[in-house]
């Protein structure tokens, strides 16, 4: 109680002092001598008009008029929606965001095994017997370095329940309690574990015999998460078309995908952390989050020269076989692109991995699934590299693609005034892709029973 407390102290000052009375000032300065003229001279439509600043863009297929009326129908979207909440920056929405207090959530663990051996841990939970029956599945992936006692996947998994799904939450490997039992490592290009976790466990008709019905199977994921699920969307809807239906013989088990701020331009992502801002307020946590990681993993990822000879270590990534070389070369973020992720997966530098890990060549090729894409003009972590015109593309390109963007909420923010924050722990950050699945399942109703 006594975090829920401070937090919400901290938040009203802010609320006041940084959003209420600068909001007052400049309103009274600037906007409503600007508004006066505007009326008086009939000039139309209104600099500072409420709904021009709230406004949330939905983008959706120009070359498909009728497929994109269907799909603003499936997920419950409308082209004159607006923000409800705080028209905090960025930054407030972020450092808010991420400084909710947390409540830990007891998941059921179960484990499979990946290809090259290591456990996949899928941290489940479930929509209670003595409840409400459930209506669908969720596999949810976290973002860089999170896992399920991180605050937002906590409030998503239980606000999630508590409107009928079960949540499967994939915790990437090695983070939190995760292991890491063999010399590979994660990043966001790694779909293996997504892609055995489909194949092996979510089929439609291993779900069907586990639950007593067809539930139906979403995926929703966050900020690098997200670029992960649409890359392993693409990769394995077209392996499905390319098997004439047999990989997934019971079907495609995943019928939407959701993604939550997904760093879809890496490179401009990779530089936000170099900026004065991202330098003063973010890279410290992020960079030492990596560096406890790898240091807790230094033992198995060494392991991997053991018995090696001379000359096979020589053509191995320098942090299988010096690790605390390795180490002395990373000082701030991009360095762990490079010396590890780029290095460990084979790619010829943080450059190449950047341009195989953005988002819209994959979101493209995703065949006959609907897809949800969420970004917000103000995240000062994802940064805003990636207009609005290159999104009408991949809409146009795939009729079944549907992108919003928000004018605020920073990065895992979408945060509510305070007393919306003391009453209620779910924000847009949870709600949004509950509300799209909600309506998703209700335009579908026929094919899955009553929701």
């Amino acid at each position: 109680m006594l975090d829920r407390v401070l937090h919400c102290a901290v938040h009203s000052a802010i609320h006041l002092y940084l959003h209420l009375i600068p909001r007052c000032v400049r309103a009274v300065l600037v906007k409503l001598p600007v508004t006066l003229w505007q009326l008086l001279t009939g000039r139309r439509p209104l600099t500072y008009s409420s709904r021009k600043e709230r406004h949330i863009s939905v983008i959706t297929s120009t070359t498909d008029p009728a497929a994109s009326e269907r799909l603003l129908k499936t997920f419950g979207l409308s082209k004159d929606m607006v923000y409800r909440g705080p028209l905090y920056n960025g930054h407030i929405h972020t450092i808010l965001g991420n400084s909710r207090p947390s409540r830990r959530v007891t998941y059921e663990r179960e484990l499979l095994t990946a290809d090259d051996g290591n456990p996949i841990c899928l941290d489940w939970l479930r929509v209670p017997k003595a409840g409400a029956t459930a209506k669908g599945v969720i596999l949810l992936i976290p973002g860089l370095g999170n896992y399920g006692q991180t605050n937002y996947i906590q409030r998503f998994a239980r606000c999630a329940v508590g409107r009928g799904y079960h949540v499967c939450l994939l915790t990437p490997r090695g983070m939190g309690s995760a292991p890491l039992t063999t010399p590979n490592i994660t990043c966001l290009t790694f779909t293996a574990d997504v892609r055995q976790v489909l194949r092996l466990r979510l089929q439609r008709d291993i779900l069907a015999k586990e639950f007593g019905a067809a539930l139906p199977l979403f995926a929703v994921a966050y900020s690098a998460g997200g670029s992960t699920l649409l890359k392993c969307m693409a990769e394995e809807t077209q392996a499905q078309r390319a098997s004439g239906g047999q990989l997934y013989q019971s079907g495609f088990p995943v019928e939407a995908a959701v993604s939550m701020i997904a760093p879809n331009d890496m490179e401009a992502s990779a530089e936000m952390l170099r900026t004065r801002s991202g330098r003063l307020l973010y890279t410290s946590a992020i960079f030492t989050a990596l560096r406890k990681y790898l240091r807790k993993h230094k033992d198995m990822l060494v392991s991997a020269s053991r018995g090696k000879t001379e000359e096979e270590k020589r053509g191995m990534p320098l942090m299988h076989t010096d690790f605390d070389a390795t180490m002395r070369l990373i000082r701030e973020p991009v360095d762990i692109d490079t010396h590890i992720v780029a290095a460990h997966f084979g790619y010829a530098d943080r450059f190449a991995y950047y341009r195989d890990g953005d988002s819209l060549q994959y979101v493209k090729r995703i065949a006959g699934l609907p897809v949800l894409c969420l970004n917000t003009r103000d995240d000062p972590i994802v940064g805003y590299a990636v207009p609005q015109s290159a999104w009408q593309a991949v809409c146009d390109a795939n009729s079944n693609v549907a992108y919003v963007e928000l004018p605020v909420g920073g990065h895992f923010g979408f945060v509510q005034n305070p007393w919306q924050e003391w009453l209620n722990p779910y924000s847009d950050l949870q709600t949004f892709p509950l509300d799209a699945l909600d309506h998703l399942l209700s335009s579908r109703r026929a094919k899955w029973g009553a929701v």
